[in-house]
Order: structure tokens, then C-alpha cells, then sequence
């Protein structure tokens, strides 16, 4: 009888939106070995990556990667962390996890994530903006708003 467990591959949506496959070797492993191999792959250190499942941080880097439910082809959303933030366990139903930090909110890890990508792809938030009748009208009547949006050197 075979006792090896077979690997797991799991999706990770990285902060720019991408998704990476990466496998893992069983729903054994620990949250903090998954987030040192996605460390190596992705170049981001260990200390800075927040995982969530869902709404679900994952963060205890103790508890094995089942302990939350993943399993295989499950999809993690990857988090890089600001430079000072910290890596505390807070879960974003609101529960505070560690000593007196806010909660996350979803709305503020998606707000983080759309604020990377526009800081990232500045064409993006412009085309979005002009998808905005009344951006667009606002712009069309301050031409230095327009000169702002369109050219912000």
C-alpha cells in the first residue's frame, strides 16, 4: 500500500491580478511553508505575504493548509503587505485576532489591490474614469483636471 499523499496544486491571484498555479506537496503542509515557496517563486519575502481563501485570512503560519479548508485547485488570494504593516492574524469577518489592530475589511484588502493596479497601469484608471459621464464632464469643463488625468508628469 502507498502511503505518499499526492500533491496539491492550488491558484494564487497575485496583488496585479495574475494567477500562478503552485503546487504543494500534501493539504499537510503549513500555512508558513506555503507562503516561504510562494516567497521563492513570486520574489516577495515570506513576512510580507497575507493569504485569504474567500474571506478567510489564513493566519496561523502553524495550521496546516487544510485546517482552512483548502484543498486541491483551490483559489488563495495573495496579499503583499505595505512596508511596515505587519503580518498579525486578523480575519476579516471582523474578529480581531491579535492584540487591539482594526479588522480587515474585504473592502479594504480590494481597495489596496485596485490601488496597486491603477498606481501600476495608469491607462487603466484613466479609461475608467472617462467610462464616467460625469468624470468625463468634469474633465471636459477643467482643462486642468484633464491636463492632471492625461498627463500627470
Amino acid at each position: 500500500m502507498d502511503n505518499t499523499q499526492p500533491a496539491v496544486k492550488l491558484r494564487v491571484q497575485q496583488t496585479d491580478g495574475s494567477t500562478i498555479e503552485h503546487e504543494v506537496g500534501s493539504l499537510s503542509v503549513s500555512v508558513g511553508e506555503l507562503k516561504a515557496s510562494l516567497s521563492e517563486r513570486t520574489g516577495i519575502p515570506a513576512e510580507k505575504i497575507r493569504l485569504m481563501l474567500d474571506s478567510q485570512i489564513l493566519g496561523d503560519d502553524e495550521q496546516p493548509i487544510r485546517h482552512y479548508g483548502i484543498g486541491n485547485n483551490s483559489m488563495l488570494r495573495l496579499v503583499q503587505l505595505a512596508r511596515g504593516q505587519s503580518n498579525h492574524p486578523r480575519n476579516v469577518s471582523g474578529i480581531n485576532n491579535a492584540s487591539s489592530e482594526a479588522p480587515v475589511s474585504p473592502a479594504e484588502v480590494m481597495g489596496n489591490q485596485a490601488r496597486q493596479m491603477f498606481m501600476s497601469n495608469p491607462q487603466l484608471a484613466q479609461t475608467l474614469m472617462m467610462s464616467n459621464p460625469q468624470m468625463r464632464e468634469a474633465m471636459e469643463n477643467n482643462p486642468e483636471l484633464r491636463q492632471m488625468m492625461t498627463d500627470p508628469e
